[in-house]
């Protein structure tokens, strides 16, 4: 009676691919074979989205002729194909210091400016929320 497990010269030769990955491989080739044939429509399309569709139209008061978005900008579109052309922007900066620390900035707020943001939080926020010393909403019920 044979005994389970691994035998020598039985599976997949090593290295090669599955049915499935064969598959998935000619599929992918004929995609980038179609997507290359259509390449100057499908550029012509991001544009064309990107800009978006404007039509001329004769203004009724001036008699003038004026251009209309039929289909507005995409501005997605648009920051893609810049993205295509000039690389991505870094989504992050890294300040130091003169000895390498991080560098402290601190806001200077006019007396003018701390009083409206005073009269927003006293508008937006009611009183019992607010708080009392210190910001402490048990030192408001005192």
């Amino acid at each position: 009676m044979a005994k389970g497990g691994a035998r020598p010269g039985a599976g997949r030769p090593k290295g090669s691919l599955s049915l499935k990955a064969k598959e998935r491989l000619a599929m992918q080739a004929g995609f980038i074979d179609f997507m290359r044939k259509n390449q100057k429509k499908l550029w012509e399309a991001q544009l064309k989205l990107a800009l978006g569709v404007w039509i001329p139209v004769v203004n009724p008061l001036t008699k003038k002729i004026i251009s209309v978005a039929q289909k507005p900008p995409d501005g997605l579109a648009l920051a893609w194909i810049q993205d295509q052309i000039y690389g991505r922007a870094p989504q992050t900066v890294e300040i130091e210091g003169e000895l390498g620390g991080t560098v402290e900035h601190q806001h200077v707020i006019s007396k003018e400016t701390q009083e409206a943001l005073a009269r927003a939080i006293k508008y937006a926020i009611p009183e019992s929320r607010r708080g009392g010393a210190n910001g402490n909403p048990q030192a408001a019920g005192k």
